[in-house]
């Protein structure tokens, strides 16, 4: 347990910086994400404060329960055509700003953003060692959409699952993905994240 608490430096660069304070997301029906869905949240989450981040994250929602080294619960609400996933922060002890990541076209194909999605991680957690597959169709909400999973191993040499669903509304995408350690807390919440998303309700049609 040790070992994977040191994680979460590394995988703070998910959690839209390191030294984000977190804030309470409390068990409730319909939990409202960023004015676009409903969600129902069976137990409290910690919900990384984007605002303490200092730069513009994106439509990016980053919760975790036990650290976003040990769980994380990325939800990716309206990626505009042209834009990358994920808009880490630049570290203040950096002089040379970051390469850019690839961008969502609206246009793309499930496999497509399937790759799009392999290939932001892979930079951010600076890893070969990631692995996407079982590309099928799924809902996410009231949106036709599709579903894979993925696995990977970051420099602390865990093994980690995750699961994504995602969907593209007019020109935007919307992405929720759960990853965790292999061996306790991805199986342990898999499940659960899997009846939240189920709860998804969009609250206005695709534009």
């Amino acid at each position: 347990m040790t070992r994977i608490l040191r994680s979460v430096t590394l995988l703070a660069l998910l959690a839209l910086g390191s030294c984000a304070p977190f804030m309470l997301v409390p068990a409730a029906q319909q939990q409202d994400v960023r004015g676009a869905f409903t969600i129902d949240v069976f137990r409290p989450w910690n919900r990384v404060n984007p605002q303490a981040a200092g730069a513009d994250q994106g439509p990016t929602e980053s919760w975790t329960i036990d650290g976003p080294g040990l769980d994380q619960l990325l939800m990716l609400v309206g990626v505009a055509n042209g834009d990358p996933l994920l808009k880490p922060v630049q570290p203040a002890t950096s002089s040379q700003p970051r390469e850019p990541l690839p961008p969502f076209r609206a246009g793309m194909a499930a496999n497509e953003v399937m790759e799009l999605f392999e290939a932001t991680l892979v930079r951010l957690f600076q890893t070969t060692l990631f692995e996407t597959k079982n590309l099928r169709p799924a809902r996410l909400g009231d949106s036709e959409g599709f579903r894979f999973d993925y696995a990977y191993t970051a420099k602390d040499n865990i093994d980690r699952h995750g699961l994504a669903v995602a969907s593209v509304r007019g020109d935007r995408l919307y992405v929720v993905a759960f990853h965790g350690p292999r061996v306790h807390h991805f199986p342990a919440f898999r499940d659960e994240v899997d009846r939240m998303i189920a709860s998804i309700r969009f609250k206005a049609a695709p534009k």
